[in-house]
């Protein structure tokens, strides 16, 4: 678990960051929020595989009007990493949207688990320092820069693919 006395609840290296995530995916059938944003390229350090985590996912999600947002830049590997969590996407597409940057785009995505009135970012990928954030400016600012990528994105990880 993370320490949250660290200062401006920082924390240090991979296994806190997972840990962050593991302890945030855990809390959302009590904090409810309607919209779950996570986003990385591709995802390898979160435990969304996890049985705990996807029971608590389906807790949250079960809810009428909540959606699951994704945003990555390559969903196959996504898929290939977290085939559990693949899975459990598939009778819930009806609430999930899933998002990659546009080829043309080069967008480095930063982690980022927002949870409407709490988050978890990224700052330092190469010592995966990341903090978590429940104040409004910078909660604010995550928001307004999530926008923004959005802009650059195009919807991807259909749950079925048409052929002929």
């Amino acid at each position: 678990m993370v320490d949250s006395a660290l200062p401006l609840g920082v924390t240090d290296g991979r296994g806190e960051f997972t840990a962050s995530v593991r302890q945030m995916l855990l809390e959302l059938p009590q904090r409810a929020p309607r919209d779950l944003w996570l986003i990385d390229s591709e995802f390898d350090a979160w435990p969304l595989d996890e049985a705990a985590v996807l029971d608590a996912l389906t807790a949250w999600h079960r809810p009428a009007g909540r959606t699951l947002h994704i945003v990555a830049s390559d969903f196959k590997v996504v898929q290939r990493r977290l085939p559990r969590f693949s899975a459990w996407r598939l009778p819930r597409t009806h609430a999930f949207e899933a998002w990659q940057p546009l080829p043309d785009e080069r967008v480095a995505l930063s982690a980022v688990l927002l949870a409407e009135s709490v988050a978890l970012e990224l700052l330092d990928a190469t010592r995966w320092r990341a903090r978590r954030v429940s104040d409004r400016a910078p909660l604010r600012a995550l928001q307004e820069n999530l926008a923004a990528l959005l802009h650059r994105c195009q919807s991807a990880w259909p749950a079925t693919t048409l052929g002929l």
